[in-house]
């Protein structure tokens, strides 16, 4: 099943299942614009108006906030994927 264009992306298995997962909680947020193999064999989700990117990794995430001159990086753990879906929750929210 390639329900959200990962399969076939040249990522880690691991970081496509996280993408998944990450994806699954993002349904009632404004939908994502590009979605693509990252630097590492990761999987990036990107929302172009909002300047937000999330690069998912085997075990963790990183969120990245480029609306400045200076971009915000935060890394969260899987564990912290409540908090991460929250941030991008506001963040996109405030873009609409």
């Amino acid at each position: 099943m390639n329900e959200y264009g990962i399969e076939n992306l040249e990522a880690s298995e691991h970081s496509k299942k996280l993408a998944k997962l990450l994806l699954g909680k993002l349904s009632e947020l404004p939908p994502w614009d590009d979605i693509g193999t990252g630097y590492w064999p990761t999987v990036y989700v990107y929302w172009f108006e909002a300047k937000v990117e999330v690069e998912v990794h085997k075990d963790s995430f990183e969120y990245y906030d480029l609306s400045e001159e200076i971009a915000i990086i935060l890394e969260f753990s899987v564990d912290e994927l409540g908090k991460l879906v929250e941030l991008l929750s506001t963040r996109l929210s405030n873009k609409q």
